[in-house]
């Protein structure tokens, strides 16, 4: 899950509250474009585990590639957990 601003990481906050879904807090890697994004993530207890150092998309991008070739996994339909919202 990538936030590209302050006010998305709050309003996915909003809408799937860790309370209700610790899981995929839990699962899921979050990214913030940037500083601002990342600290607003820090205050709603969203752990982001990439943020480039320049706040632009294509950094982002970079930043979320290399993350997962790391790993040497790409999520897809088949081996990528699912969580299911109510």
């Amino acid at each position: 899950m990538a936030f590209t601003s302050p006010s998305s990481a709050q309003a996915f906050a909003r809408l799937a509250p860790h309370s209700r879904y610790p899981q995929l807090y839990k699962m899921a890697t979050f990214a913030a474009i940037g500083a601002a994004t990342q600290a607003r993530c820090n205050t709603l207890n969203i752990r982001c585990e990439i943020t480039p150092e320049q706040s632009t998309v294509h950094s982002l991008a970079r930043e979320i590639a290399a993350y997962y070739a790391k790993k040497q996994w790409l999520p897809n339909h088949d081996t990528a957990p699912t969580i299911a919202f109510q």
